[in-house]
């Protein structure tokens, strides 16, 4: 059978979930057959259309997928790329997925990271893009040193490369961030070893300026213990020059994680952390029954807002329940980041007010949030997400499906038909704002425009329906740009004449008494030495080069409200 005919029939889910005077936030969702089973998964755009594709990483099948998107959110057929030697057992100790740029011809690749089964030790395998959708063969990269599931992708040395933080040990060595410096082949070198924590569990990595001092750092979160029930956040900050500092250990700011994702929820520039955890299970199977009992910290939900130092702080634990994976986006397009949670099998949405604070909107989902990742994937102006989908019990035969779930919460959008435009002062421009319908929104949207001093804005109409557009006009008055300088018409007078009276100023002073005669003197040298030299040098008067006024730049916004519902759009004018 082949892959297409494999693919799971559509399968339609809302998910529910209730804003005030602007409807409900819902998801659709469609399964895609895989080839083989995955339990990795990334976006990016593969063949350079603009809209985000999808690749994931069979360890079993030892094979790279991609899966290009429609354009209307759903994904093409998978396409199926040599990667690794299958592992037949399926018991591979890590495997790890990530796309970057690795090789500098602007094509995004693919890198996997895997385990020999037999030794632990592991591998980084970079896949070159070719900018179509397609993969080269993989370029292998021994790491010589036992790794774990996750790694991070940045420029941690300043060349302009793409290299590689891991978190691993060399055998019989402490646990440590060890970095590899990208030669911009697809291959990387060694580099530096910081020493790290006790965990050897990690459950996510996030590569980020931490402390605001303009080098990338990097954070793991791990888990250890006999059951995994504890847990640390280890922060590496970066030196710039590819190496890192030892890890500072934040076991009081994490609670247990399992899952760990990041957004900047209060705007001030410093990433911010979303920590799921559940409670951990102590198991004992015999004859193939097993019985499990918890122990350990119960489940929960934590936000921990970034200090621009390295550390972390409140609001701290949000929920206490068994919260397993969780995904970043701005699911209600209001500009602030919001995020999903999977818990007690189904989804609950934290929508932002971009001040760090969070409301509720719970729904009842079967949905999975496996590595799930944001995006657009429709093209409407609002995050969706992708997700893997298991249909086995056991993870490590992995799911059978990619599910992409569209983001189908009525709304509208705003759009300039043109960004920028340049008039000459005094004069005016034209702008068509499209007010666009989203999932059937119908609702009047109100709008408004603002702009700064020295010009003036106008709305054609000051409400319109989503599907229709209205026309700004926007008015400069006559100073709008730097006003020439009254002294340009006369620049050979000031060139020539003033010079000249300096000397003439000094021919007089010859016929005065003594103490007029030196203050003459004085006068018309100082006049004729520094006019001589300011005409000589350029000058330092305004626009005495030709009288062209200089270039301003003015930002006009106009923003729509609809009940609670804000967007704004803004569009540049140059002034010359």
């Amino acid at each position: 059978m082949s892959s297409w005919k494999k693919l799971i029939f559509s399968m339609m889910v809302s998910l529910p979930l209730s804003l005030p005077s602007t409807g409900q936030i819902t998801f659709a969702s469609r399964q895609y057959a895989l080839n083989n089973p995955v339990i990795q998964i990334a976006t990016g755009d593969f063949n350079g259309d603009g809209k985000p594709d999808v690749a994931v990483f069979s360890v079993l099948g030892g094979t790279v997928s991609i899966l290009l998107n429609n354009g209307d959110g759903s994904v093409a057929s998978p396409r199926d790329f040599p990667a690794i030697t299958p592992d037949a057992n399926g018991s591979t100790t890590f495997s790890a997925l990530a796309v970057a740029d690795f090789n500098g011809d602007k094509n995004l690749d693919v890198i996997v990271a895997h385990s020999d089964h037999g030794t632990g030790i592991g591998f980084v395998e970079v896949l070159l893009g070719n900018g179509d959708g397609t993969l080269r063969l993989p370029i292998a990269t021994p790491l010589n040193f036992y790794a774990t599931y996750f790694f991070g992708v940045g420029d941690f040395n300043g060349d302009k490369k793409q290299d590689l933080a891991v978190y691993g040990a060399d055998p019989n060595t402490q646990l440590s961030l060890i970095t590899l410096l990208g030669n911009e082949d697809g291959t990387f070198t060694r580099g530096s070893m910081a020493q790290g924590g006790t965990g050897f569990g990690p459950t996510g990595a996030l590569i980020a300026d931490l402390n605001h001092d303009g080098k990338l750092d990097v954070l793991f979160s791990t888990q250890f213990g006999a059951n995994w029930e504890n847990n640390d956040l280890l922060i590496f900050l970066g030196r710039g020059d590819g190496t890192f500092r030892s890890a500072m250990q934040l076991t009081s700011q994490a609670p247990a994680t399992y899952a760990l994702a990041s957004g900047d929820f209060n705007h001030d520039g410093i990433p911010d952390l979303v920590s799921c955890s559940y409670q951990a299970q102590d198991c004992t199977c015999e004859f193939g029954v097993c019985h499990c009992r918890p122990f350990g910290p119960p489940g929960s939900l934590a936000v921990m807002l970034g200090k621009g130092d390295g550390t972390f702080g409140g609001p701290g634990v949000l929920a206490s329940a068994d919260f397993r994976n969780s995904v970043v986006g701005d699911f209600d397009a209001d500009g602030n980041p919001d995020f999903i949670v999977e818990v007690n099998s189904g989804l609950t949405v934290y929508l932002g007010d971009g001040r760090g604070g969070f409301s509720t909107q719970a729904t009842s989902s079967s949905s999975r949030l496996m590595n799930a990742k944001a995006a657009d994937f429709n093209g409407d102006g609002l995050d969706d997400f992708i997700a893997l989908n298991f249909t086995s019990s056991s993870t490590n035969q992995g799911p059978d499906a990619v599910e992409v779930s569209l983001n189908t919460t009525p709304g509208f959008s705003l759009q300039a038909s043109s960004s920028s435009q340049q008039i000459q002062p005094g004069g005016s421009a034209t702008y068509t704002i499209n007010v666009g319908q989203q999932n059937g929104f119908s609702n009047p949207v109100a709008l408004g425009c603002s702009a700064p001093a020295g010009v003036h804005c106008s709305l054609s109409s000051a409400s319109v329906r989503p599907g229709n557009s209205i026309t700004m006009m926007v008015t400069t008055t006559a100073n709008s740009a730097s006003a020439v300088s009254i002294l340009a018409p006369f620049k050979f007078l000031y060139a020539f004449y003033m010079p000249l009276g300096g000397l003439v100023s000094i021919g007089f002073a010859a016929r005065g008494r003594k103490t007029r005669r030196i203050s003459s003197v004085m006068l018309g040298g100082v006049i004729f030495a520094g006019l001589t030299l300011q005409v000589a040098c350029g000058g330092g008067s305004p626009n005495m080069g030709g009288g062209s006024p200089q270039a301003r730049n003015y930002a006009i916004t106009v923003t729509g409200t609809s009940g609670t519902t804000q967007h704004s759009t803004t569009v540049n004018l140059t002034v010359q």
